[in-house]
């Protein structure tokens, strides 16, 4: 058997988005990481857990969106308060800060080496090289950049307008102000060998031609 510390969502104390738009509220931040503690436990079979995940205390995490971009990773800041049954229906008024949280020593060196591992791969590794469909004003693009894991070196949008944020958002690209068709047939007419005029966008003019065959290691794209 094992002894588990039960903890419940607190997006749970949230009305739902339609009744919010119905009765005029303001929309409240769900978050689907934050817990609280319940101050229940239940004893319950080996067999019967499914996997492990990683609780911390709000002041005890250093990066927040890190933290909550990893995989089975929650965090917590109330507890049911000690004068309210936990049993029961637990309301937010219910809840009390909690202090603090203890941490098993194997799980602090995991997440440590873990942290390390990740720091060393990002600060050696190449970033992958990207071309980005559709690419909008860029947003797409700078999620993958906040990744650490790729770098847009192109990308394609028909909205002229769109081409003029994303020039602004990703400096650094080859922006082509073209539909994706045209553009990736130019890509492979060229990859067959075909001799072909001037590359041109919806204005007329001459830009550079698409990547060739090797030189782009990511496609992103969003619609």
């Amino acid at each position: 058997m094992v002894k588990v510390t039960l903890y419940e969502r607190y997006d749970k104390f949230h009305v739902k988005y339609y009744d919010e738009v119905q009765e005029g509220r303001a929309h409240k931040v769900r978050d689907e990481r934050r817990l609280y503690k319940s101050h229940l436990t239940a004893k319950i079979l080996v067999d019967q857990v499914d996997g492990k995940c990683y609780v911390r205390h709000k002041k005890d995490i250093k990066n927040m969106e890190q933290w909550k971009d990893e995989n089975d990773r929650w965090w917590v800041s109330e507890q049911v308060s000690n004068d309210v049954h936990p049993g029961g229906v637990i309301r937010q008024q219910d809840l009390s800060p909690l202090p603090s949280l203890n941490y098993a020593k194997q799980t602090e060196r995991y997440l440590a080496d873990q942290a390390n591992r990740r720091g060393n791969f990002l600060r050696n590794f190449e970033k992958l090289r990207g071309l980005d469909m559709f690419a909008g004003c860029g947003g797409l693009s700078n999620g993958i950049h906040r990744s650490g894991v790729a770098k847009t070196c192109w990308a394609v949008e028909f909205s002229e307008a769109g081409c003029v944020t994303l020039s602004k958002n990703a400096p650094d690209a080859k922006i082509y102000n073209l539909d994706a068709n045209v553009f990736l047939d130019r890509a492979i007419r060229l990859e067959n060998g075909e001799e072909l005029s001037p590359l041109r966008d919806c204005h007329g003019n001459v830009i550079p031609e698409p990547p060739r065959k090797g030189e782009v290691e990511f496609i992103w794209g969003g619609m």
